[in-house]
């Protein structure tokens, strides 16, 4: 309350995930089948076999599915292919063992035309070589009606793992996450963030007092919370985070979402 610096976190990219969403008709598709849906995420484990694990949440499937997959090849698949493009041939599974891994990988449909599961493929391929790529979804017999290219979601930072400013001396344990930290280029590149966190200072109650920085909630210039954090941390011609200020709660808690124009870009800050 009194505007005292009293916990730090640094801003760090979260463990890479990628996805597939804003599925289209395959090319060559003239069918009346319309797949929506994400798979989201796709991660890659590297175990003794490089694997894809991925989870999916499709609408529109080939009601066809509803029993599985049938006697037809790659009936009701979900498949990554060898194609980078939605708009051509995806090309055949994409994979680097012995055997293909992908023929016995199918999604059931449900009573209305939707379809969830998770699946973990053994491929070989890392990452960096499945994104990019396509990720198709076939119907009952077989044949090919959606794709989607295979991206890493639009980038976000988060901040946790709080821990006392390194000059503070004081009661106050502050915990908790601000996540997601997204930034928009709009006229001027700003800063969106969502913060909940718990032991904030309870003389914040009633939002910030007349004291500099009171119940401040900012991303400053340092890059260390073992030293001094310099000052706030923007490119634009005047101070941004002057006004910025969480409110506490009867429990110590904060939790709330502020857009900064900062000027900065996400690899800035």
């Amino acid at each position: 309350f009194d505007g005292s610096r009293i916990a730090c976190a640094i801003i760090m990219q979260p463990p890479q995930f990628l996805e597939a969403r804003g599925f289209v008709p395959y090319f060559s598709y003239s069918g009346n089948l319309q797949v929506s849906g994400s798979i989201d995420p796709i991660t890659t484990s590297h175990l003794a076999v490089a694997t894809q694990t991925f989870t999916f949440s499709l609408d529109g499937v080939d009601p066809a599915c509803s029993s599985g997959a049938g006697g037809a090849a790659n009936s009701c698949g979900i498949h990554i292919h060898a194609g980078t493009s939605c708009a051509e041939d995806a090309l055949g599974h994409y994979y680097s063992t012995a055997s293909d891994p992908w023929s016995a990988v199918a999604y059931t449909a449900d009573e209305a035309d939707q379809a969830q599961g998770t699946f973990s493929v053994e491929t070989g391929l890392a990452a960096s070589e499945i994104e990019g790529h396509t990720f198709i979804i076939h119907a009952f017999d077989g044949s090919r009606i959606a794709c989607a290219i295979i991206m890493q979601p639009p980038q976000f930072l988060e901040a946790r793992g709080f821990v006392p400013y390194f000059s503070y001396s004081g009661n106050l344990q502050v915990s908790g996450s601000i996540d997601p930290i997204t930034t928009s280029h709009l006229a001027v590149a700003t800063q969106t963030f969502t913060f909940s966190l718990d032991g904030v200072d309870p003389a914040c109650s009633s939002g910030a007092g007349g004291a500099a920085n009171s119940c401040g909630i900012h991303i400053h210039a340092g890059t260390s919370c073992a030293e001094d954090a310099l000052g706030h941390y923007y490119s634009t011609a005047s101070d941004p985070w002057s006004a910025v200020a969480y409110t506490a709660d009867e429990a110590d808690q904060a939790q709330g979402t502020f857009s900064v124009e900062t000027g900065l870009a996400a690899s800035e800050i």
